[in-house]
């Protein structure tokens, strides 16, 4: 049935001399509720004819109730009168029980009078009766309704259900004593989203319909009434908020980034409320902490380029934990449709504030700046931000912006982060045939890599963190394996230099305590590699106890330590092996120290 037909049938009922109810049956969610109460009652009561009167099946436990609430709403009774007289009826006072007794009498003459006044006159709505008590009979209370309402006070009466979800009884059989019309509640998008709009008064909804239409309709088959009123209730804050900030910028800019947010809310707002098991990826670590820079991707997920050009399917991604996340969200939205491309932009916060009600203010001016500088850029050709967007590009374009990243990368303009990203880009490019600039790849590469070596030497734990993050991302690929090797091997060239000069110090005794450091497992290696115990232990005028003391002062991760390079201590330190001209208390503090050493082998 077209919807533009359902007004007309109720209305066509409520003119009739039928003595059947009318059934509205339709899924959950699909605005039902919505529809009679924001566009059928307001217009019955404009017309002035019948009253509407609307109740919920749910919530009661007994037909007595249900009955009596019907009565209140035909009659206007005040629930404060009718709880005053039961309570004076059951005083121990007769003079209460007097008055609540002439109360009551003069209540019930007068409802009687109303009831009868109110007959051909009253439009009865009965919502829910799939959620009807399980302590009632759907047949009684049906036959309650029909019996005391609609052949009594020749009610109309409209029951609103979805049938599905009415089980373990032949409803069908049921309804056909009390029910002669259904009605198929079955609304188009474009049908649902105008009821929307109609309780809105937001203008970007008005001025931007078609193009709301179009995103919705793009990526819904069906549309979910309660999910998208929570979407526009979930914009309305947010863009409250925006908009204040962005009071003085152009016209164009404010509306270009308003459509950003909306399709943000969208797809966050429908994926949280329709697969709530996703729902511990929004807050995820890996959600939290990988921020990129594009238009297609941000704070909410962890896409990344090659998810979107689509080659990456590999066991490792499938099984990763935030696979499903990603998925859902790059399958389902992205390069999709190029309008909803050309301005999707996931601001940082939005998704707690969809999931936890909360959006802090100050992370807008961020998310501003980052999708300003996408959507409006001041042209620089080796802006890595760009070129993930570089499907929206020609050839020649991807060519420039690779040549000018290069030129910066021999240059030394990038940071350790950003040349990890460029790094990043450019293999992929060279997997995709993109690769577009005369220098061969491998010569690009080489020149990343020493670059990355040299901002390795100075790199801050946020430089880690995130190089780990990228081992995690791209476990298994040998550009990764191999520059973890490089960086592996040049560590462990800075580490020994460093606890070389440490070693020095403590046997000169010019050592002076400081906090351990990562990597302190090193001077086991150097112990046994260099000639530290024959020069300054196994000698006449040895520093054992010196090294002792240090080494107790230290705190080591045992599984860093080198198995290989404390057993061979170990052996050159065993009594058997030493020198005899070693005196008594040089053996005894060397038994000292080698309890301490013992102390991280692996047994």
């Amino acid at each position: 049935m077209k919807m533009e037909h359902i007004e007309e049938s109720i209305f066509n009922y409520i003119k009739s001399d039928s003595p059947y109810a009318l059934l509205i049956d339709g899924d959950w969610g699909t605005g039902k509720t919505h529809y009679i109460s924001n566009t059928i009652i307001p217009k019955i009561e404009k017309k002035g004819v019948i009253r509407p009167i609307k109740i919920s099946m749910y919530g009661y436990d007994n037909l007595k109730d249900i009955k009596k609430s019907v009565e209140n709403e035909i009659l206007g009774n005040n629930e404060l009168l009718e709880k005053a007289i039961t309570t004076a009826q059951e005083l121990d006072s007769d003079f209460a029980k007097g008055a609540g007794n002439a109360a009551n009498f003069l209540k019930s003459r007068f409802n009687s009078k109303k009831l009868i006044e109110s007959v051909g006159k009253i439009i009865l709505i009965v919502d829910d009766l799939e959620r009807i008590s399980t302590e009632i009979e759907l047949n009684d209370a049906l036959g309650m309704i029909h019996s005391e309402f609609m052949e009594k006070l020749g009610l109309k009466v409209i029951f609103i259900t979805n049938s599905k979800e009415i089980k373990n009884i032949d409803f069908k059989k049921i309804k056909e004593k009390v029910i002669d019309k259904t009605l198929q509640f079955k609304p188009t998008i474009e049908f649902s989203l105008d009821e929307i709009l109609k309780t809105n008064s937001n203008s970007f909804f008005m001025e931007n319909k078609d193009w709301i239409y179009k995103m919705i309709s793009k990526f819904n088959e069906s549309l979910n009434l309660r999910t998208f009123q929570t979407i526009f209730s979930n914009f309305n804050y947010l863009d409250n908020v925006i908009t204040k900030k962005l009071a003085l910028e152009d016209k164009d800019i404010v509306n270009k980034i308003r459509k950003s947010l909306f399709l943000n809310i969208m797809v966050l707002t429908k994926e949280a409320k329709e697969h709530k098991e996703l729902n511990v990826y929004f807050d995820s670590s890996i959600a939290k902490t990988l921020f990129f820079d594009s238009r297609y991707i941000s704070s909410a997920n962890d896409l990344k380029l090659e998810d979107l050009l689509g080659n990456k399917d590999t066991k490792e991604n499938k099984d990763s934990e935030s696979s499903r996340f990603k998925n859902q969200i790059n399958e389902v939205y992205h390069n999709k449709e190029k309008e909803f491309d050309n301005h999707i932009f996931y601001f940082n916060g939005v998704d707690d504030y969809i999931l936890h009600g909360f959006y802090d203010e100050k992370l807008f001016e961020k998310s501003f700046e980052k999708w300003h500088a996408l959507f409006f850029p001041i042209e620089d050709l080796g802006n890595i931000k760009y070129i993930s967007n570089f499907k929206g590009m020609k050839d020649t374009e991807l060519k420039d912006r690779q040549v000018e990243i290069f030129n910066k990368i021999k240059n030394g303009d990038y940071s350790f982060q950003d040349l990890l990203e460029v790094y990043s880009y450019y293999i992929i490019f060279n997997e995709n045939d993109l690769f577009l600039i005369e220098e061969t790849f491998e010569e690009v590469e080489a020149i990343i890599v020493d670059k990355l070596l040299i901002k390795y030497q100075k790199a801050s734990r946020e430089d880690i963190s995130r190089f780990s993050l990228y081992k995690d991302q791209y476990r298994g690929e040998e550009w990764i394996n191999n520059l973890d090797v490089k960086f592996s091997k040049q560590e462990k060239s800075r580490l020994k230099e460093e606890y070389s000069k440490i070693l020095d110090e403590v046997f000169s005794g010019n050592y002076k305590e400081k906090n351990s450091k990562r990597g302190n497992e090193i001077i086991f290696e150097l112990l046994s590699e260099n000639t530290y115990l024959d020069d300054y232990i196994l000698c006449v005028d040895g520093n054992s106890e010196k090294l002792r003391y240090f080494l107790s002062g230290e705190t080591f991760t045992k599984e860093n330590i080198s198995k290989k390079s404390v057993d061979k201590i170990l052996e050159k330190l065993n009594r058997a092996n030493r020198p005899e001209s070693l005196g008594k208390i040089n053996n005894y503090n060397i038994d000292n120290l080698e309890k301490e050493i013992k102390k991280w082998s692996s047994e």
